[in-house]
């Protein structure tokens, strides 16, 4: 079957498809999570065991991510995700990719998940099991043999035979689907554990794969389970460390972990975190500072050395709390359900078990009985001896974990594989140390390796603005040289200087700051500019880090207006519901009742009928109206900066360009069209222009908006020499600071802009249609959906509100932790991502909570 041909009607085309040993595809209506794009999903029944005749059927989850048609490569892109292949957990983050590399991209939810069929786990049994692998900092216990027992009972009472769930499994679950969807060849990437079935299934059909990407693969025939390695790592840390100009400032880093860890290993510290009593370990204050390292480059790795310096030589463990992953969630966080996006989706501990024992144990993985590992000279003795106790630990766990790997060979070294292949690591991966690399050079002969400096795991989640064009090289040329030169211009991180009083209020300055300042590094920003207030917290102010001018080299100082772009969205939703408040404008009457003659003749001449589209729908994105700002008009605004525009020109293009999005009310598609059409019913209501409107109905001087106004003022910080009449007219127009920005949501959220409770109740509701997956959400997460000018945002458990415009801006307020943001990165990004956003909002709730439940030492 050709691939191309069958793809228009994906997966229903293969369904009646039937291998020999019994494996399908069965097309399934609506996928299990929720998520955007053009998705099918489909289940793949396969044998549990294949080695043994009558084994039962059991189900994978596969999903298809579509690329346009548009220049569409015939051979897809399979992305293998870690953590034992979590495929629908990632449908999200990888929505941009397909029309990025031109293929489709297909995602496997490998056997045993949560939302595969049978689930292997046992969700009743935890404790027992946490001896691989637990990142609390509470001291975790070494196996319990009658919890590991239990666990296997259930396991079998519920008919699971455990050893058909290995990695060879999985990668023979990859074969059946490669021929059941009619794939010749296919390009393979494997993230983490990904990396190790996409090298298992290439271990079985060498040729079956145009090209390979192994990011951050734990390699096989290394008996990972001890962790020796991942001492290294933190080792190398400290040498990189000192020999940077801005991290040498942090002296005998390694000499002050050992001596921590001796002192911790006689007398453990009772502390109290984020309002629990746990006891800090020696053991766990290495797994803390492990795990802080793989996470890199997140914001608290830049704050590690100084709260490793602070931990020695003062006794002080706060700064080091404070970086622990419970301070980066709003409490409280409600537990996940089956098909949330995408952190529920989880493994148990059971199945991590079975694949680390499998393949890391040396009994069972064939890399021999002696278990015994020489531990590296010159560590402390009280380093050797906490990571032998972890030794000991982990292999009691295998031991008790009775299990047969259904391929032997899988714990060995990869064999060899001519497939073009690139393998990219980060230099400070504790998991997957990039030294591994070395070992796949013999496996992968043609093989480009390319190591992230400052990185940690994942590079395809840390730094995408690099990775992603090498990857899309690659994929169009597999046997070609790539450039590969973006990752060694990725500069030192910026560190915070002192741990001191982190768990006071004027700590945020310096958290945030690093974080900006990182952000300008690690994306390339002109500058940053991020306004926080915490109001539970009575913290409050702006940083700025960057450039405002950078011919000049005149540095932001934050107090610059600048084009806030499609956040001016939520303004003109206010102004018209303030008009509804007073009567003048009915939600429910039709945009002929407000819009001229003229605007009406241009929309019924296009085929829009103005007398079936509501005001309601307008401000909803449910109207029908096609947006004007596509990718041909940003291109055309590229290429003719100052042309003028008028509000009947950008309606003329989205007629003249686009096709109407679905009939009125029954399709959210995001519009700058409907927007442009409040504008203007805004000044035909109130009888004023647009930017004395905007003052007068939402009462900027009572707000204390005084750095608020319209374009065509642009400030000092913009898209120098572009007309501003392209994006003025009620979709974007405003200029404001992101302090102006903040007070304005701020006063919105709590009730001080319209005269009536019950209108923001109205403003907030979003309707059926515009809930995720019917709208695209790019990176704003978990059940966001759109109201009325306004994003909902969800946030470990917080509501959150907000929106974001084209220039970088964003603003966002967490209505239970009473938080406020909004920043400015001062320039568009390709691809789009907010991540940087996100974790401003991300810093600015883990300070928050920070200073609600300090971390603190407990006395004894």
């Amino acid at each position: 079957m050709d691939y191309i041909k069958s793809r228009t009607a994906m997966l229903q085309v293969v369904s009646a498809a039937l291998l020999p040993n019994g494996a399908t595809l069965r097309p399934i209506d609506k996928c299990p999570v929720k998520t955007t794009g053009n998705v099918s999903c489909a289940d793949l029944v396969v044998p549990e065991r294949r080695d043994v005749p009558g084994s039962r059927s059991i189900t994978v989850r596969v999903a298809v991510l579509h690329a346009s048609n548009e220049g569409l490569r015939p051979d897809p892109y399979v992305h293998l995700m870690g953590g034992q292949g979590q495929g629908y957990a990632v449908l999200n983050e990888l929505a941009v990719l397909p029309d990025l590399i031109h293929r489709d991209v297909i995602t496997l939810e490998q056997r045993g998940t949560e939302l595969a069929l049978p689930f292997f786990g046992c969700p009743d049994v935890e404790g027992g099991l946490n001896g691989i692998d637990q990142n609390l900092v509470s001291q975790p216990s070494s196996a319990d043999p009658a919890e590991i027992r239990r666990c296997e009972a259930e396991i079998e009472q519920a008919g699971i035979d455990k050893n058909g769930y290995d990695t060879a499994a999985s990668a023979d679950d990859l074969w059946d689907l490669k021929q059941l969807l009619g794939i010749d060849q296919w390009n393979l990437f494997g993230v983490s554990y990904g990396g190790r079935t996409a090298e298992s299934f290439l271990r079985k059909h060498p040729g079956a794969a145009r090209s390979l990407v192994l990011d951050s693969i734990q390699v096989t025939g290394i008996p990972l389970i001890f962790g020796y390695a991942r001492l290294n790592k933190i080792d190398k840390f400290f040498s990189r460390c000192a020999a940077a100009p801005g991290c040498s400032q942090f002296s005998n880093l390694r000499d002050r972990f050992e001596q921590t860890v001796t002192r911790l290993e006689l007398n453990p510290v009772p502390v109290l975190v984020a309002g629990e009593a746990q006891n800090l370990t020696a053991r766990a204050y290495i797994r803390v500072i492990t795990w802080i390292l793989y996470t890199m480059p997140e914001s608290a790795v830049r704050e590690l050395p100084a709260a490793i310096v602070t931990a020695d030589r003062e006794e002080d463990y706060v700064p080091l709390l404070a970086l622990e992953e419970r301070y980066a969630n709003v409490p409280p966080s409600p537990p996940p359900q089956p098909g949330d996006y995408p952190f529920a989706l989880g493994l148990h501990i059971a199945q991590q078990t079975e694949v680390l024992c499998a393949e890391e144990y040396p009994p069972l993985a064939g890399l021999g009985d002696n278990i015994t590992i020489p531990f590296p000279d010159g560590w402390a003795p009280a380093v050797r001896r906490v990571q032998e106790f972890e030794q000991q630990a982990q292999a009691e766990v295998c031991h008790q974990w009775n299990f047969k790997p259904s391929d032997p060979g899988q714990g060995q070294l990869p064999s060899l594989n001519e497939v073009p292949t690139l393998i990219v690591h980060g230099e400070h991966d504790t998991i997957a140390p990039s030294e591994d690399d070395n070992l796949l050079a013999g496996s992968f002969p043609h093989s480009t390796r390319v190591v992230f400096p400052w990185t940690g795991h994942a590079i395809i989640e840390r730094r995408q603005g690099c990775f992603f064009p090498i990857l899309r090289a690659f994929l169009e040329s597999p046997g070609k040289p790539v450039n590969t030169s973006c990752a060694a211009l990725i500069q030192e991180p910026e560190w915070l200087p002192s741990s001191r009083q982190v768990n006071q209020p004027e700590s945020y300055q310096p958290i945030m700051r690093t974080v900006a300042a990182n952000q300008v590094k690690d994306f390339g920003f002109p500058g940053r500019t991020v306004h926080i207030n915490l109001q539970q917290a009575n913290i409050s102010g702006t940083v700025a880090v960057g450039l405002a001018d950078p011919s000049i080299r005149r540095n932001l100082t934050g107090r610059e207006p600048s084009r806030i772009a499609s956040m001016t969205k939520t303004y003109t939703a206010a102004a018209v519901l303030r008009l509804f408040e007073a009567g003048k404008v009915d939600l429910l009457g039709t945009a002929a009742q407000y819009l001229t003659n003229e605007t009406q003749r241009l929309l019924c001449s296009g085929g829009y009928n103005p007398l079936n589209i509501t005001i309601r729908q307008l401000l909803q994105h449910t109207s029908g109206l096609p947006d004007f700002n596509d990718d041909a008009f940003k291109q055309h605004v590229l290429n003719n900066s100052q042309q003028q525009w008028t509000r009947r020109e950008q309606v003329q293009w989205a007629l003249n360009h686009s096709k109407p999005t679905g009939a009125p009310g029954k399709v959210f598609a995001y519009s700058d069209t409907g927007y442009v059409l409040l504008g203007e019913i805004i000044e035909q209501v109130s009888g004023l222009s647009q930017a004395p409107a905007y003052r007068t109905l939402l009462d900027f001087e009572r707000l204390g908006l005084r750095h608020t106004t319209c374009a065509p003022f642009a400030g000092s910080i913009d898209a120098t020499g572009f007309n501003p009449s392209f994006d003025l007219f009620g979709g974007g127009g405003l200029v404001s600071t992101v302090e102006d920005s903040a007070a304005f949501l701020r006063a919105l959220m709590t009730g001080r802009v319209f005269d009536q409770s019950g209108t923001l109740s109205t403003m907030l509701t979003v309707p059926s249609t515009n809930l995720q997956p019917a709208y695209e959400p790019g990176a704003y997460g978990p059940g966001a959906g759109y109201a009325m000018g306004i994003y909902r945002i969800d946030k470990g458990g917080d509501t959150c509100w907000g929106h974001d415009g084209f220039w970088g801006t964003s603003f966002i307020h967490c209505s239970s932790t009473n938080v406020t943001m909004a920043s400015n990165r001062y320039q568009s990004v390709d691809p789009a991502t907010d991540y940087d956003a996100w974790e401003i909002l991300t810093t600015a709730l883990r300070i928050n909570r920070l200073a609600l439940y300090p971390a603190t030492p407990l006395s004894s």
